[in-house]
């Protein structure tokens, strides 16, 4: 099936950087130039190694309309990684800007193909050896943290399609609404927007220019944009811009994923949402779970501050005790999404492709919880957290305590003790919070240990690269 299911009229569809506009006649009409390339007589795997540039989204469209998955790998950072996961998953058709497509295919068995009217740099496959791929998957997204790995998750043509529209209802996108391409597309949380905006029949801004600058909201107001995607670093930035960004006059909503929000920075971006006249929606979701899971109207946030939201239509949330018996109203546990937006299963290699559904409807989020009146509440991985001397400290929690005074992010090591980075310098009230927080655990204070570091490192997406603090803190052992 197309899950995105276009229509065929002359609205626009994208519009450039630089200000030009295609419409959806016309980007269907490019897409489907570039058919002939595809595979004909079978289902087939086109692997993408671009992002938010035309080409790339027209080989998309492209490859869902003739009944084919896409697989987006523009996470792959140089040579060695795009071919690694090349030779893993052996995609039919490759698709990436000119340089890269020669770099990253050179020695193995592929040969360009003519764009044609797509304008697309292609290449096929010519050994025989693509993979079989089973036929309802649409889409794979590769898991945060395996790039190298090649760990991917399978996405249905329908888990597409009901996660977008899902979405549509959930934040009220009309088909005069217009969402600027402010993450990168190969992350479910960006793929949605796009996927959301498309199948509603509404625009987007085809842009690549960081969210954190001039540039990008010069484009946002020239293409008259009504949609803002953030993550929580870009709130933080925002807040303390000058550029006036929430004078744009079409700016309608701005929504937030991708990471836990701090309550402060969530309190104030409300604030300013209503001071400014948009909406302002807290998410939560996983691409496990195509994208969204849940979604916190703006006229909801004053009750709820603390939670992501309702959980979008068609779809529910369990929590889950220990024993996996679910849990009463306002007992956290562990997070259990069902619905029909949930994942096919994970793909590692070629052969992964062809395997039915190995979840059936359910994923466990690994997020631990709770409900409240329907209202969803995340508290963080249900695996982060230290036992010092069988005292359990939930870094999660940590971090919110800490992140009221200062950016701040902690992970766990082996002995079992908890390492907390903080942008900054040495306070006494740092210090009393920490001694504050390891009396109330019941542990010493040796098992807090607190890291003065310029700036908290961060991955593309905006997510803290805990991977990179874990060496840090290992050094410091």
């Amino acid at each position: 099936m197309d899950p995105l299911s276009l229509p065929h009229d002359d609205r626009v569809a994208v519009v450039g950087a630089d200000g030009s506009r295609l419409t959806y006649r016309e980007l269907i009409r490019r897409a489907d130039s570039l058919g002939p390339s595809l595979p004909r007589d079978r289902k087939g795997l086109v692997a993408l190694f671009g992002d938010r540039d035309l080409e790339t989204l027209i080989a998309y469209v492209a490859a869902l309309r003739h009944g084919h998955a896409v697989a987006w790998f523009g996470s792959a950072a140089g040579t060695a990684q795009r071919q690694g996961l090349v030779r893993r998953f052996r995609p039919d058709v490759v698709v990436a800007p000119a340089g890269v497509l020669a770099e990253c295919l050179a020695g193995l068995p592929y040969h360009a193909l003519e764009g044609g009217a797509s304008g697309v740099h292609a290449a096929r496959r010519r050994d025989g050896t693509a993979p079989e791929v089973q036929q309802d998957t649409s889409v794979l997204l590769l898991t945060s943290g395996t790039v190298s790995s090649g760990r991917a998750v399978r996405l249905s043509g329908a888990a597409v399609a009901s996660n977008s529209r899902g979405i549509v209802d959930a934040l009220s996108v009309r088909p005069t609404g217009r969402a600027a391409t402010s993450l990168p597309l190969y992350h479910a949380y960006g793929l949605s927007v796009l996927n959301s905006h498309l199948i509603a029949g509404a625009g987007v801004l085809l842009t690549a220019t960081p969210p954190s600058g001039a540039r990008f909201w010069k484009e946002f107001a020239a293409a008259e944009c009504t949609a803002f995607a953030a993550v929580p670093f870009h709130l933080q930035w925002l807040m303390r811009s000058r550029l006036g960004w929430d004078r744009v006059p079409t700016l309608e909503a701005v929504t937030v994923s991708g990471a836990r929000t701090p309550e402060a920075i969530a309190r104030a971006f409300h604030r300013r949402a209503d001071a400014a006249g948009f909406r302002f929606h807290k998410m939560y979701g996983q691409t496990e779970a195509t994208s969204r899971i849940s979604v916190l109207a703006h006229e909801d946030f004053a009750d709820h501050p603390d939670s992501v939201g309702r959980v979008i239509a068609g779809s529910s949330v369990v929590i889950t005790g220990e024993t996996g018996v679910a849990q009463p109203d306002g007992v956290p546990g562990r997070i259990v999404y069902r619905g029909p937006n949930a994942m096919q299963g994970y793909a590692d290699e070629a052969a992964d492709l062809a395997a039915p559904d190995m979840v059936c409807g359910t994923v466990d989020t690994g997020d631990s919880g709770f409900l409240s009146d329907g209202f969803l509440h995340v508290h963080g991985r249900a695996t982060r957290f230290v036992k010092p001397n069988g005292k359990r400290l939930e870094l999660d929690l940590v971090e919110r305590r800490f992140e009221e005074l200062a950016p701040a992010a902690a992970v766990g090591t082996d002995d079992e003790k908890a390492h907390l980075f903080i942008e900054g310098r040495k306070s006494s009230v740092i210090q009393e919070l920490r001694l504050d927080i390891v009396r109330q655990a019941g542990i010493g204070p040796e098992a807090l240990q607190i890291h003065f570091i310029d700036s908290i490192p961060r991955k593309k997406s905006g997510k803290v690269d805990y991977g990179s603090l874990a060496e840090l803190a290992a050094d410091s052992l």
